[in-house]
């Protein structure tokens, strides 16, 4: 479909330069600019997916969203396809045995007079709509949905032909119960939820500004879904939108669902779709990737896609379902991985904006985090446990970070976590206030906590006492809170001295980072679970291994560290009985740690086998953050940004497979503020742009094979350093384009060779080969 990045690289020289030489200066007048040649029309068409096949499970479905509501598109039976409707805040807040967690809404039931055979259907990305043919045995029905960009409105379009022409849409309301309930309740009926279980007050019907509404009470506040059919040419357009409010009076919830669908169905339907459509295309054309991998550039895109469909700038922290919400274990927000995975591709992808629910929760409901400890520790700590709603409140079935009576696990260092993620949103902006008035002090309580339970030994060393490593063992010394206690105490002395702050604990800081017991480790098999604990069971988790990814504090540019990652990530895997989806992903993003792009691929590709059909992801629920961390992997294969032993680096290409020859990525994000492109062109560097957001200093790693081209620098002022680095002397809102001097082509965005699909990749075929239609 596209063409390639240009010329076929002609030669290249093994140049070494010697530390202190510059950069060629004169560049062709051609390369003064990077040329946009994306057909984005064309190039998203390819990644669609597609089905001939009827879905009837969420994980195979066309799945539309906003950020809050969204819809699932499936066959519910013979004669039925319902579109499930979901919101990403409609949540149960009564703080009963397991009674927190998200809640279903319903779904719009799409009843046929002929038995549904088969289905032409497709999801558009780049225009977020859903579109196809239905076929039964007495016609056809043409339809086409999506969820506005901008507006809290569903608009579904159709029209029947032949024995279809009357048919149309019902009502379908779902009980408010606790979706753990909904799978536990046949099988497990001694389930503490189910005896604990009070039903929330029932739903009733009504009307609101004109139109029907369903009106679902809480014991505090409820939601409302409200509904408004008109048409539109020959179409029948069903209009709806889903409000909530805890607490809140639900007439007034009510009311505000109808103005909402009120006001879309007020809309002329060409603008309506246009400022959709507008949304879709500059959320999309903010950074751009392309390999020599149909499935694995399909994949991403589709990843691309998800995350602007599951959350928004302006709303909640993304939990484990978005807006669709399905019976399942998992009815909430879980911090010891899935939060950290979830948001990871947001920062090096340049969806900066996706990530601030995540920061702005935690500073919004800090008073909740610091109830969420025992009472003694709440004048300087704070903590989160396993699982909580959107308030960062946990149900009780997780009661808390310290052990209580019955309560054996003790998950202390999950915060912490969450401010890795917040200060990886700092350190792609440095936004000195995010640093400032979010992440230092949630910080500091979270490495509070950890302080009064430490301990100096007989060794002279800070000891933890046992705590948990999620989902293995408990043991002292655990290395998920050593690596994360670690981390927290140096960003705190960093983010110290970047505010120009003289912290009282900043001499405790010091000497934890000085006598801090060294992770727990064997010589033959690695990084231990904890202190006495090894890893002797296959475990799917890598709560074992922060300290090499994503902390890097073991890292490969350490004396040792490479063989110390290897042997690590070779024993995790050769247990692999119960690993998962993520084990896989994990894998892959340690393995680029390691620039070893082919085992990193091998990872990578281990992980298909978990991918559904239209890329979501399953663990006997919904479980979003696997397939998004697969998209950070990429990333991590292509650019890392963490901090070198002697100071900050941006590596391109570090670990790229040879199986990826030809690879171009533009505007991807790197820690210091810096927005990066970059190709690869037969397996060779071509050309690189970095522009400064922040003007801080800047160095990169790039393999050029002699000195490269310069744009935008003075004459001399790009120096070469050791080991294929090179320092840019960038200032706030400059950039620099390097071109390796054996480069012929041309600098140029679009599609590389061999990247686009014979065939859509994704959706249902005629088959039961599943991912994708063949």
């Amino acid at each position: 479909m596209a063409g390639s990045l240009g010329c076929t690289l002609i030669v290249f020289a093994a140049v070494l330069l010697a530390p202190g030489a510059v950069a060629q200066t004169s560049a062709p007048e051609e390369h003064s600019a990077i040329t946009d040649a994306i057909d984005w029309n064309a190039f998203m068409a390819a990644h669609d997916p597609v089905w001939t096949r009827l879905p009837e499970d969420w994980w195979e479905a066309p799945y539309l969203g906003n950020g809050m509501l969204g819809t699932v598109i499936r066959k519910k039976s013979a004669r039925v396809m319902e579109w499930q409707i979901g919101r990403c805040d409609v949540e149960d807040h009564r703080a009963i045995p397991y009674g927190m967690g998200r809640l279903p809404i319903g779904a719009f039931e799409l009843s046929t007079a002929g038995d549904l055979t088969k289905c032409d259907m497709r999801l558009e990305l780049l225009k977020a709509e859903a579109e196809g043919v239905l076929y039964t045995t007495e016609g056809t029905i043409r339809y086409r949905t999506l969820v506005h960009a901008e507006k809290m409105a569903i608009a579904i379009l159709w029209k029947g032909e032949r024995g279809e022409a009357e048919s149309g849409f019902t009502w379908a309301p779902q009980e408010a119960v606790h979706p753990r309930l909904a799978v536990h309740r046949v099988t497990r009926p001694d389930y503490p939820l189910i005896k604990d279980w009070r039903p929330n007050p029932a739903g009733h019907g009504d009307t609101a500004a004109g139109n029907p509404v369903w009106i679902q009470p809480l014991e505090e506040g409820g939601y409302a879904t409200a509904w408004r059919e008109t048409t539109q040419d020959d179409w029948r357009v069903l209009w709806v939108s889903v409000a909530y409010a805890w607490p809140g009076d639900v007439a007034n919830i009510a009311a505000e669902a109808s103005r909402a669908i009120n006001e879309a169905a007020a809309t002329p339907m060409n603008t309506f779709l246009e400022t959709h459509r507008t949304w879709w295309r500059s959320y999309f054309a903010k950074s751009f990737f392309s390999v020599s991998d149909p499935y694995w550039q399909s994949f991403y895109w589709n990843q691309i896609y998800k995350l602007g469909s599951a959350t928004r700038q302006d709303g909640v922290t993304l939990d484990l379902q978005g807006p669709w919400t399905q019976e399942t274990p998992w009815p909430g927000t879980w911090w010891n991985l899935n939060v950290a995975l979830t948001y990871w591709p947001m920062y090096t992808g340049n969806h900066l904006e996706l990530a601030e629910p995540l920061s702005h929760s935690l500073k919004k409901y800090l008073p909740n985090l610091i109830n969420n400890v025992r009472p003694e520790y709440r004048e300087d700590s704070a903590g989160i446990p396993r699982s909580t709603t959107t308030r960062i409140v946990g149900g009780t079935w997780y009661p808390g970070l310290v052990p209580i009576p019955g309560e054996e696990r003790a998950e202390v260092g999950n915060l912490l976590w969450a401010c890795h993620d917040v200060w990886l949103q700092y350190r792609m902006t440095m936004d000195e206030e995010l640093l400032r008035d979010v992440l230092f002090p949630v910080l500091r309580r979270a490495v509070n906590y950890h302080r009064h339970f430490l301990k100096e030994g007989p060794d002279g060393r800070l000891h933890l006492p046992p705590t948990h490593s999620p989902e293995y063992k408990d043991g002292p010394d655990c290395n998920y809170d050593l690596a994360l206690l670690r981390w927290g105490v140096g960003t705190l002395l960093r983010a110290a001295e970047r505010l120009g702050l003289e912290d009282p604990l900043a001499p405790e800081w010091r000497n934890i980072l000085d006598k801090l017991t060294p992770y727990p480790e064997d010589g033959e098999d690695g990084f231990l679970i904890a202190r006495g604990v090894p890893l002797d069971s296959s475990h799917r988790h890598f709560s074992h291994l922060l300290m090499v990814y994503p902390l890097h504090l073991v890292n490969p540019e350490q004396p040792g560290g490479a063989e110390r990652i290897r042997r690590s990530l070779e024993h995790w895997h050769s247990f692999p009985e119960a690993l998962f989806g993520y084990s896989f992903t994990g894998g892959a993003s340690m393995a680029a740690i390691l620039r070893d792009g082919d085992l990193a691929l091998d990872y990578l590709n281990g992980f298909k086998k978990f991918v559904e059909p239209n890329t979501m992801y399953k663990e006997a629920g919904p479980v979003i953050e696997t397939p998004l961390s697969a998209a950070q992997a990429i990333h991590d294969m292509l650019i890392q940004s963490w901090d070198a032993p002697d100071g900050p680096l941006i590596r391109l290409f570090p670990a790229v497979p040879k199986a990826w020859s030809d690879v171009v990525f533009h505007q991807w994000r790197a820690e210091g503020a810096f927005l990066v492109s970059a190709a690869r062109v037969d397996g060779r560097i071509a050309w690189a742009q970095v522009t400064s957001l922040a003007g801080e200093p800047c160095r990169i790693q790039a393999e050029f094979s002699g000195p490269p081209v310069v744009e935008g620098a003075e004459e001399g002022s790009v120096e070469a350093l050791d080991n294929h680095c090179w320092r840019l002397p960038l200032e706030q809102g400059q950039t620099i384009l390097l071109i390796d001097p054996a480069y012929g082509g041309e600098v140029v965005l679009q599609a590389v060779p061999g990247s686009t699909p014979k065939e859509p990749i994704f959706g249902l075929g005629d088959t039961d080969a599943s991912p994708g239609v063949g």
